[in-house]
């Protein structure tokens, strides 16, 4: 969750952070909200109204930009357009105070790093895994691409912090003997095989729409 503006990062204990493609996460948060509270759901972060009635073209016109950044730095609060590098120079210092920092899209490494920092067994935490249910679809929706510029224009900080948990965390994997994970280029992200949650229900599965 949100990290706080001020906290001590030289905790007692292991501090495990998980990090997403931030296009990737954008999509899904609209999808959580829509799919829990409705399209006329009327709250979002820090403000009450900015969501009523919003579809996903204009959702993103209204959610906090640079949200990665804003989460790990503490920066919630502070209004769009106001994040800066400034602000991505704390979150990637943030980041360092963190045992291990995770990439949604390579698990599987991520969990083979945790037995080697950690001591935990990758059998007892895939055991514990839940697994939502996905649709693969091997381009995202058109609303989507159309949307693409956008996208990435508002996470242009969110990716370099993306891109600097890579780096981290293949430090991190060679600190305990593991090779290095070869990751894409981040944007390149319509290339890539696209994977999404299915919101409706079993029976609505073939008609997954955005908006």
């Amino acid at each position: 969750g949100p990290l706080p503006r001020t906290l001590a990062l030289k905790a007692p204990h292991a501090l495990v952070t998980l990090l997403r493609h931030p296009v990737d996460r954008t999509i899904s948060h609209y999808l959580w909200w829509r799919d829990v509270f409705g399209v006329n759901f009327r709250g979002n972060c820090q403000n009450p109204s900015v969501l009523k009635g919003k579809e996903f073209p204009e959702w993103i016109r209204v959610f906090p930009d640079n949200w990665m950044v804003r989460v790990v730095g503490g920066f919630l609060d502070l209004p769009r357009g106001a994040i800066n590098n400034r602000h991505l120079l704390v979150a990637t210092g943030r980041l360092e105070a963190f045992a291990a920092v995770l990439i949604m899209e390579e698990m599987n490494a991520g969990l083979e790093m945790l037995e080697g920092l950690l001591g935990w067994s990758r059998d007892d935490l895939q055991s514990n895994k839940k697994n939502p249910t996905f649709v693969h679809m091997k381009r995202p929706p058109d609303v989507i691409l159309m949307l693409k510029q956008e996208l990435f224009s508002m996470h242009n900080l969110d990716m370099q912090l993306y891109m600097y948990a890579q780096r981290l965390f293949n430090r991190q994997r060679a600190s305990v003997g593991l090779r290095s994970i070869s990751f894409e280029d981040p944007f390149k992200w319509n290339n890539t095989q696209y994977y999404h949650r299915i919101l409706h229900d079993k029976k609505d599965r073939g008609n997954f729409k955005l908006v």
